[in-house]
């Protein structure tokens, strides 16, 4: 039998097959590669179960402002967006380019998002535009939100827009059930993240699995203050505690108010 003969052509294959292989890649990377190359080939990378998680962090914020960058994001937007914005469930992507790809189309069945490298610069811009519209519109469903600040918090003025970005979630992001932040910098300040966040203007009173970093003592007690009565799962990091004596200080009130997160973690059996 020559080569010729023994050759299998990609296109051969059985979808399932097909599908099994490109779920081992980058769904972008297979998606970019394959959209309006061959019909076969197209179909099965926009079939739903292989679009549901769109993973964007294969395109680099450092070269955001590169004319290849910007030629990918206006291919992926224009020519394959359209192909599958309705099946979109889950979206990571990388926080400089969310908004663009988030004006090129409708995601109704979108209900998570994962920001990486939020430049805390930017923040007031992403929450009060867009994003601000994908959390409180009804027709959004948006329940999970992944957010990663990897920029280095070395000034008071940045610790200031680092307070702004957990107030302005806690109090505008209404529908969240399901929240992780982490600002993967260490800074060097003992001043509360949650300051003048009053329980009685936090409304993200939905949240149910609560996963943040902190280095104020005070800022656990907050989150446990009852704000979060439906929470069941917290998981704190706090990488330096400024104050020990708050440890002392207020044992009542910890073992109180993690009396509140056991009876809501019971409820769930």
């Amino acid at each position: 039998m020559s080569m010729d003969n023994s050759f299998v052509s990609i296109v051969d294959l059985p979808n399932e097959v097909l599908l099994n292989i490109f779920n081992k890649l980058n769904n972008f990377d297979v998606l970019y590669s394959l959209v309006g190359v061959n019909k076969k080939l197209d179909n099965v990378a926009c079939d739903r179960t292989f679009t549901q998680f769109i993973d964007l962090t294969t395109i680099s914020s450092s070269e955001k402002d590169d004319s290849k960058t910007n030629a990918t994001l206006n291919r992926f937007c224009l020519h394959i967006l359209p192909r599958i914005h309705n099946n979109v469930e889950c979206l990571t992507v990388d926080a400089c380019f969310l908004e663009r790809i988030l004006h090129s189309n409708k995601y109704f069945n979108l209900h998570r998002i994962t920001l990486i490298n939020l430049d805390v610069n930017r923040t007031s811009h992403i929450f009060n535009g867009i994003v601000l519209d994908l959390f409180t519109l009804k027709k959004y469903q948006i329940s999970e939100l992944v957010i990663t600040i990897d920029y280095e918090v070395s000034s008071i003025s940045m610790l200031i827009l680092l307070i702004d970005i957990y107030h302005r979630i806690f109090v505008l992001l209404s529908n969240l059930k399901y929240l992780d932040l982490d600002v993967n910098n260490t800074y060097l300040f003992s001043k509360s993240l949650l300051s003048g966040l009053s329980s009685t203007t936090c409304v993200s009173s939905s949240i149910t699995h609560l996963r943040i970093k902190l280095h104020n003592f005070d800022d656990c007690l907050c989150l446990l203050d009852g704000r979060f009565n439906q929470l069941h799962t917290f998981i704190v990091k706090l990488e330096y505690i400024h104050d020990p004596s708050l440890l002392r200080r207020t044992p009542s009130e910890i073992i109180h108010n993690s009396s509140i997160l056991l009876n809501n973690t019971l409820g769930l059996q």
